[in-house]
């Protein structure tokens, strides 16, 4: 009740905000704070009993999807199937109308080549996994009470996040199966994956209200030209 509405009812507009995950229907519980009244201490403190179930329902759904797995061959999400062996860098995706784009790099191995970074930027944002460089280092075990010691390499990762000011809202990342995938979410719902331990695999989804297929890339072979070595930020 308020003052200007002494005899109640009052109505609590509760609006649903989109997370971007495709994760299904659920419930939320709604549930009030003590009551501290300005105008009278009569209801100082008072707890609205009941809870608020709330039905939310999933808007956001599984769209086109494109990969790059292996030495590497991608998939693009209208359709086609292609193979890139020159190491370099690449834009995997560019929104066509958005700050919005990932890019990849490619290294050589063996006599080809495969995914081991990717680097994402949302405005002026920008979200780096990087597996790229190699790393040697000295291992000691001890077996039987004799020590043995060897060289050890591996790739390292690295994750960088850099921000200007504010992050740019809905631009994310997270960490999944113990450091195994690394997916970072765009304000529009799409999402890059980047899987592995070693060479990687690159996913990419297009953002559900993606209609107008607004992608530049690898994820779109209908425009040949932009598969070519560019400016990287990683």
């Amino acid at each position: 009740m308020t003052p200007d509405n002494p005899e109640g009812p009052y109505t609590i507009r509760v609006k649903a905000r989109r997370d971007f995950f495709s994760d299904g229907d659920g419930e939320v519980t709604l549930q009030f704070k003590p009551i501290q009244s300005q105008e009278t201490a009569l209801w100082n403190n008072y707890q609205i009993p009941n809870e608020i179930i709330i039905r939310t329902h999933d808007r956001d759904r599984w769209s086109r999807r494109c990969s790059g797995t292996g030495d590497p061959h991608y998939s693009t999400i209208d359709g086609m199937y292609f193979h890139i062996y020159l190491p370099g860098e690449y834009i995997l995706y560019r929104h066509k109308v958005f700050p919005l784009e990932v890019q990849t790099r490619l290294e050589a191995c063996w006599s080809v080549a495969c995914n081991c970074g990717v680097a994402a930027r949302a405005e002026d944002d920008v979200i780096i996994v990087d597996r790229c460089r190699f790393v040697t280092e000295e291992v000691v075990e001890y077996r039987n009470g004799q020590r043995r010691s060897y060289q050890r390499t591996y790739r390292k990762l690295i994750v960088k996040i850099i921000v200007n000011g504010i992050m740019t809202p809905g631009f994310r990342l997270v960490r999944e199966n113990s450091g195994r995938t690394y997916t970072i979410h765009f304000p529009t719902g799409a999402f890059v994956e980047f899987q592995g331990t070693s060479y990687c695999g690159v996913y990419f989804s297009a953002g559900s209200d993606d209609f107008g297929w607004e992608n530049l890339g690898l994820v779109e072979a209908m425009i040949p030209t932009t598969v070519t070595t560019c400016s990287t930020v990683l």
